[in-house]
């Protein structure tokens, strides 16, 4: 028994050496492939790696898994590769980190971005600033008795900063911040065009050298060059632009062989007794564990945790010699909860079911008790691959 608890720990630790290593995916992008089609690594974590011209500055990927009720790609998982001030390669790195389930196909968006000129950014921010001018000024209406808005100041700001956003879905910067929303410069002022429309315009101390039409068209100006000084401010940064997308659909990943755990170790279960007159037995013991969730999609703990069931590989004997077997298979059999600590030691607790022959009173005749005991046990546990027909 010890020398094979000695081989099950050598190959527990060449299992832990092998599976450590990160499988690299090489992208194609002129073929718009993976791999040349292979399948994608599955349950594990995995890098990306592609050529890219040394002009690419950032490269985003977003993976996508199944569809929603209205047909539209469910996010999975996204991430990205900036390319550092000092690279001139012409090869990105990106590091996949939430595992791809197996037996299961992906879609795959792949967007290039890259550095815009100081030209694209003057007229992109012009473009941004019209765009408000010209939201401010659908906003308002004269009635003939008086003027107004046809939004809330609250709306028309939720309003104008979507136009920032939106003009901008397609632009990054070097440090990923995004267009924060304005300041509250802003939101002040917004709330002061309505102190010159609807009948909080009666509060205004009308001047003989300014209409309503006039105090409200000033706000408004104030307003988007209050709004072309934030917007420049973003500007001010590097900025990237998206020029390229490729999308890669229905890509499958790798079908996982079966694995079977299977543990060998040492237990002791209880008879009778107290502390002071404890009746025990103790045998060596295999069997299979059934984890209560992957390592890949689960939480450690629960991955680490696992339903047990066995056979001890020899009959116990209690304190006065008497052989304890197990029913019908003639050696004792278990059931427990287990938990893995060390990668490859597991500690179980649960129920081993026994039989023991006992006289019935007759003289003669010896009747089988079965009964079930608590154990404990140590054990190592190593993951086969095994293939089942299908």
């Amino acid at each position: 028994m010890q020398k094979l608890l000695s081989l099950l720990f050598i190959l527990s630790l060449s299992w832990t050496s092998i599976s450590a290593q990160v499988k690299n995916v090489i992208y194609d992008a002129k073929k718009n492939t993976f791999d040349n089609d292979y399948s994608l690594p599955s349950e594990e974590r995995f890098t990306i790696t592609g050529f890219i011209d040394t002009t690419v500055q950032l490269v985003e990927i977003e993976i996508y898994e199944g569809v929603n009720k209205k047909g539209v790609h469910k996010e999975y998982y996204s991430t990205n590769w900036i390319r550092d001030i000092s690279d001139n390669g012409n090869q990105f790195y990106l590091s996949i980190k939430k595992p791809l389930r197996q037996n299961e196909k992906y879609s795959f968006d792949i967007r290039l971005y890259r550095l815009i000129s100081s030209e694209e950014a003057d007229y992109t921010q012009k473009s941004l600033v019209a765009s408000i001018q010209n939201y401010l000024n659908a906003t308002t209406r004269n009635t003939g008795k008086e003027l107004e808005l046809t939004l809330a100041p609250s709306e028309i700001q939720k309003e104008i900063n979507s136009i920032i956003n939106d003009g901008l879905k397609n632009y990054r910067t070097r440090n990923q911040e995004k267009f924060s929303g304005f300041s509250d410069i802003i939101n002040k002022q917004l709330a002061d065009l309505g102190d010159v429309t609807g009948s909080r315009a009666k509060n205004i101390k009308k001047e003989e050298s300014q209409s309503l039409e006039g105090t409200l068209s000033n706000k408004i100006d104030a307003l988007v060059q209050q709004a072309n000084i934030e917007i420049e401010q973003y500007f001010n940064q590097e900025i990237f632009v998206q020029f390229d997308t490729k999308t890669v659909t229905d890509h499958p990943t790798e079908r996982q062989k079966n694995i079977v755990a299977i543990n060998a170790g040492y237990g002791g279960a209880w008879f009778d007794g107290n502390l002071n007159n404890f009746n025990y037995g103790h045998a060596p013991y295999v069997g299979l564990s059934f984890p209560l969730g992957k390592k890949s999609f689960s939480s450690k703990f629960w991955s680490n945790t696992s339903i047990s069931a066995g056979v001890f590989l020899l009959n116990f004997k209690d304190k006065d010699g008497t052989t304890i077997k197990g029913p019908i298979i003639q050696r004792p059999f278990y059931a427990a909860l287990g938990y893995k600590f060390f990668r490859f030691l597991r500690f179980n607790a649960g129920a081993v079911v026994l039989e023991r022959k006992e006289d019935d009173g007759s003289g003669f005749i010896n009747a089988d008790k079965i009964f079930v005991r608590p154990f404990v046990g140590l054990s190592l546990e190593l993951n086969f691959w095994a293939d089942f027909a299908k």
